[in-house]
């Protein structure tokens, strides 16, 4: 996370840090105002404004597209693929529990993939002897 009054270089330093392309924004009262990515700073550099405030190039909370841990893999990449967006918060209920990339819900698809490929595999293998 990061706060939403933090400066840019913040935002920049903890994605390198924490290897991720996005953080949730907190106020002050540690309640989530929105969501910044690296695609958000990639912008505001691009418009020359770097000294800017996470809170200036955030998507605000009422804009955010969310998930819920119950959902599918499919639906949160169906979201990705409808609202052209790469980070999506995951709720429990009220409540901020994760944050999933694209690429977390790719490399979980494709090892659910590969272990019914692998499952077929040693079924072919069983039933041959």
């Amino acid at each position: 996370t990061v706060r939403e009054d933090a400066p840019i270089q913040d935002a920049v330093q903890l994605f390198n840090l924490r290897r991720v392309g996005a953080l949730m924004v907190l106020n002050a009262s540690d309640a989530v105002v929105g969501i910044v990515s690296e695609r958000d700073v990639l912008q505001q550099l691009d418009a020359a404004c770097t000294n800017e405030t996470v809170m200036q190039i955030m998507t605000p909370k009422e804009r955010i597209v969310v998930t819920h841990e119950h959902e599918s893999l499919e639906d949160a990449m169906a979201k990705f693929t409808r609202h052209r967006v790469r980070h999506l918060p995951v709720y429990r209920e009220q409540e901020i529990v994760g944050l999933v990339s694209i690429g977390d819900v790719v490399k979980a698809l494709l090892a659910g993939e590969r272990y019914v490929k692998d499952s077929l595999l040693q079924s072919l293998k069983g039933g041959a002897q």
